[in-house]
């Protein structure tokens, strides 16, 4: 309990912008939850962790935190949470212009989508690849984006940018 309020907390001093405070909270549970063996949410507590960089315009500490949370949702065959991080790492990997690892990270989240058959996930890789399209150069492909993105729009909106809930 004191390490789900502590990430509580670091939540909600990330949301205020209060981005060394939720640093340490959220290192604080990391600890808790490796202590007590608790896979999921030292997995989740990375995720957070790597949240908390990204706005912070560390690309680098955000990418290896994705990638550590990652492996261990991929170790619990845990799709929800595999999308999620996958989706972040496609966006790292755009804001670092590396579209070739970006293209293998949307190609996973393709394959996890169409195993999965989950509205979120669906929606996910499909913004995912309106994102990729967009880095293009080509028109074409800018158009496609476009589209895709207003198809996401008008369905009912679900949450793209955190982690579902536990």
């Amino acid at each position: 309990n004191i390490a789900l309020a502590t990430l509580n907390s670091g939540d909600i001093h990330m949301v205020r912008g209060e981005l060394g405070q939720a640093l340490e909270h959220f290192q604080r549970c990391l600890e808790i939850y490796e202590k007590l063996g608790l896979k999921q949410m030292v997995a989740l507590s990375l995720c957070n962790l790597g949240e908390l960089y990204l706005k912070k315009g560390n690309i680098e500490e955000a990418q290896d935190y994705y990638q550590q949370s990652l492996a261990i949702h991929e170790e619990m065959e845990n799709a929800p949470y595999i999308a999620l991080l996958l989706f972040n790492l496609m966006w790292v990997a755009l804001e670092r212009e590396d579209v070739s690892l970006a293209q293998q990270y949307l190609n996973k989240l393709e394959q996890i989508n169409k195993r999965a058959e989950n509205k979120i996930i669906d929606q996910r890789y499909r913004v995912a690849k309106a994102l990729w399209l967009k880095s293009s150069k080509r028109t074409r492909h800018k158009l496609e984006s476009t589209k895709i993105l207003e198809e996401v729009i008008k369905e009912h909106p679900i949450m793209l940018n955190r982690a579902p809930t536990l």
